[in-house]
């Protein structure tokens, strides 16, 4: 018999609405398992909020390169969780996280080396992020609070790297 609360659980995580083929997006070299979508309105049409993840088992980047995402900011806060996956040690994160916040005079480059949350607040532009001298698979979580719509705003690329 099925759970009267089997509506509220997504036992089959989907690629998101804004899903761009790796080898377009990034390089050859992205994330093999993509972004996998564990809750927004398809899923579960009663949340206002939408949970992404993915595995990166590689050095790799987002945001740096044409045809993919780019900086950009949004008019809802985000959390991104990064987490190592050493049973043994939770807070070794099995690689180095660049992530680049801001801009203008405000832009600056945040560098994680243990399993970490960064609140992006609505406004604050953000990316590229580089994941570099991975040894042990990083899981990455975003959590999108109060929208369920992917809302892109463009932001300068002035003072961002372009590759690493």
């Amino acid at each position: 018999m099925q759970s009267r609360y089997e509506k509220l659980i997504v036992r089959k995580p989907s690629p998101p609405p804004h899903e761009i083929e790796p080898s377009t997006a990034v390089g050859e070299d992205f994330v093999p398992t993509g972004v996998r979508v564990l809750c927004d309105k398809e899923l579960s049409p009663e949340t206002s909020s939408v949970v992404e993840y993915n595995i990166i088992d590689r050095d790799t980047s987002l945001g740096n390169r044409p045809g993919g995402p780019q900086p950009h900011k949004h008019e809802y806060s985000e959390l991104l969780f990064y987490l190592g996956t050493n049973p043994g040690d939770p807070d070794e994160l099995g690689g180095e996280i660049e992530l680049w916040l801001g801009e203008g005079k405000e832009l600056e480059k945040v560098t994680l080396t243990t399993s970490s949350s960064i609140l992006i607040p609505a406004g604050l532009a953000h990316l590229p992020l580089f994941y570099k001298n991975v040894y042990r698979p990083i899981i990455h979580v975003l959590v999108m609070f109060d929208s369920t719509d992917y809302d892109f705003i463009p932001v300068s690329r002035e003072g961002r790297p372009v590759s690493e």
